[in-house]
């Protein structure tokens, strides 16, 4: 990635814009290329996966690595997500910046810069594109990927299930199956359908299950 021009606040404060397919993986996979050695695990979601002809914003579903990682006022190192730093690392060179997520450019900037998910614009081949990065675990990898993946009409019908069927319900990401009281692992989406008593759904169908099913 070559170095962005410096982007005055206005211009940093400026909202998505619709990528085509073709220019939202070029950068979702230009992302991947360079941050993948960060993660155990790396799927690009939302509605490019999903095949969409039109993107707003790039979504990354991970597992993370970790490591010793010191934050700002630190005096020392504790267990964290690499992939944090060296996306800050990226904004120190001028090939990165927190996504503004205000209303417009006389708003308060606001940020989201959580412990889980985290949302940067990257500079690649000449543009800034939105990227949302989320984190999970081995155990919360499926559930996560289907409600990343979307649509959002889908994850509303994947809670209805579960709530109909009154047997799991949702606690920070993790299914607890409510007989137990014990997490329910959903390492895969199949794992995740299947616990809402629903059949696996491919990603490029999910939009027209959503509309039908």
């Amino acid at each position: 990635m070559t170095t962005a021009p410096s982007p005055s606040r206005s211009e940093a404060s400026t909202r998505s814009v619709n990528l085509s397919r073709d220019r939202a993986m070029t950068h979702a996979l230009a992302a991947q290329r360079r941050l993948e050695p960060l993660a155990e695990r790396w799927v690009i979601a939302g509605s490019l996966r999903r095949g969409r002809a039109a993107v707003h914003d790039i979504e990354h579903v991970l597992i993370p690595t970790l490591g010793l990682v010191r934050a700002d006022g630190d005096l020392f190192a504790s267990e964290g997500v690499l992939l944090w730093p060296a996306l800050e690392g990226m904004v120190a060179a001028g090939t990165a910046r927190p996504h503004n997520y205000a209303s417009g450019p006389r708003a308060e900037p606001s940020y989201r810069l959580g412990p889980k998910h985290r949302g940067y614009d990257l500079f690649f081949r000449g543009e800034w594109a939105h990227h949302e990065f989320f984190t999970s675990t081995p155990d919360t990898f499926g559930g996560t990927l289907v409600i990343r993946t979307g649509p959002q009409r889908l994850c509303h019908q994947v809670m209805t299930a579960f709530n109909r069927g009154a047997r799991y319900r949702q606690h920070e990401g993790q299914l607890i199956d409510l007989r137990t009281g014990e997490p329910a692992p959903t390492p895969t989406e199949r794992d995740y359908f299947t616990a809402a008593g629903l059949p696996y759904i491919e990603p490029h169908h999910r939009d027209q299950y959503a509309r039908t099913g």
